[in-house]
């Protein structure tokens, strides 16, 4: 199941107003790559990661070059934090568990 939200945000191409301003869908972007770097259950990852998925998805269609490159902006940072010096076990074990889908598309 998709986010509802995302699944509904208007295009400005398509001849609506944006129901979510671009100022929006960055803190969205910020949120989730926060989240799937501090989470640590399981389940809560992979709704994550789900709907991640799908704003990155919603994001990488628009015609706003700027909204296209959040994804980008994402991923940069999940590798930063993946590569971070002074990591744990528990972070080994994170990062195993998240970042890897969150980089990867979902099927």
């Amino acid at each position: 199941m998709r986010s509802a939200c995302c699944a509904r945000f208007a295009t400005p191409a398509a001849g609506a107003a944006a129901l979510l301003s671009a100022d929006h869908l960055s803190r969205m972007a910020s949120y989730f790559t926060h989240s799937l770097c501090a989470l640590k259950h399981n389940g809560a990852i992979d709704k994550t990661q789900q709907g991640f998925t799908a704003l990155c998805e919603r994001l990488l269609q628009q015609p706003d070059p700027t909204l296209r490159a959040l994804p980008q902006r994402c991923l940069h940072q999940l590798l930063a934090f993946a590569r971070r010096p002074g990591q744990g076990r528990s972070d080994i074990g994170r990062r195993s568990g998240e970042l890897c889908t969150a980089c990867l598309p979902r099927t």
